[in-house]
């Protein structure tokens, strides 16, 4: 099973067209965790309306790492995709993802391809960032799918950040863990 996690924060428009898409990239065993920083957009009630849906109402903003690691510490599935509440997946983008984790043992993370509907023109908005690491410049998930396990491993999104550069972080700890990240092709 795959848990997709992800918080939102008074974003509704951004948000539905994101669960249309969501939806659509999915079609294997799945749930969907989703934290609100405490919207007064009309966010909670449609999310209280979605009934393939678990709700964490956080009821004020913490800042996304500690809202993605709530989510992570909830999900359920041997898989975890981390997204966001702006973005566009592909059609079966999610089972790919995970049929890749299930082919290739060496990966701990694939990267997703995803496009911004917060730029209103459903822009490419890429799959990949790349840090430092040993000397090399390696791949890490902007968002992705991840092992639970190996994320429960190395500790998901480290506390030392509030908003930016879980990703990048948590992709390094997969590396150092001896797993690849690898993008979807």
């Amino acid at each position: 099973m795959l848990s997709i996690v992800f918080g939102t924060y008074n974003r509704l428009d951004m948000l539905t067209d994101c669960m249309e898409a969501l939806r659509a990239a999915v079609s294997i065993p799945h749930e969907i965790i989703i934290l609100d920083g405490g919207s007064t957009d009309g966010t909670l009630e449609y999310l209280r309306n979605q009934p393939d849906v678990r709700l964490i109402a956080q009821g004020r903003l913490v800042g996304a790492v500690k809202a993605y690691n709530a989510g992570f510490d909830a999900a359920i599935g041997d898989y975890v995709a981390f997204i966001n509440d702006d973005l566009v997946l592909a059609p079966g983008q999610l089972d790919a993802a995970v049929n890749m984790l299930n082919a290739r043992p060496d990966v701990g993370m694939v990267a997703l391809r995803f496009y911004n509907v917060g730029k209103g023109n459903g822009s490419d908005g890429g799959h990949t960032g790349h840090i430092k690491f040993d000397g090399k410049r390696i791949p890490y998930a902007e968002f992705g799918v991840i092992r639970n396990d190996l994320g429960r491993q190395v500790g998901w999104f480290t506390d030392r950040y509030f908003h930016y550069a879980g990703d990048s972080h948590l992709g390094m700890s997969v590396w150092r863990a001896g797993y690849r990240v690898e993008p979807l092709n």
